[in-house]
């Protein structure tokens, strides 16, 4: 929710950038409390993550979302969703099945 209006935010005729800077943190703190960020490290996995997954077709995005939500954090690093992707790409179709 946070991260998706943080991307669509656009500047109204009534805000001036001020305001609308104000509005960017205020949406970027909410999503870093929101998926536990505690340091830069965690920041930059969590940004690679979701960009990562931007890429992914539907099927496997569904895949990893299912393994993801299983997660201590609720999100997986970029190095951990790579993983799970290659995996899967390695032994699915993109029907879902077995290879």
């Amino acid at each position: 929710m946070y991260r998706d209006k943080f991307n669509a935010i656009a500047k109204t005729d009534d805000q001036t950038f001020i305001m609308m800077t104000s509005n960017l943190f205020a949406l970027l703190d909410g999503y870093t409390e929101a998926r536990k960020i505690t340091d830069l490290n965690d920041l930059k996995n969590l940004l690679v993550a979701d960009r990562l997954k931007t890429t992914f077709s539907p099927v496997l995005l569904r895949h990893v979302l299912s393994t993801e939500a299983k997660s201590d954090k609720g999100w997986l690093s970029a190095y951990e969703l790579a993983e799970i992707a290659d995996n899967y790409v390695a032994n699915y179709t993109d029907s879902h099945f077995p290879k």
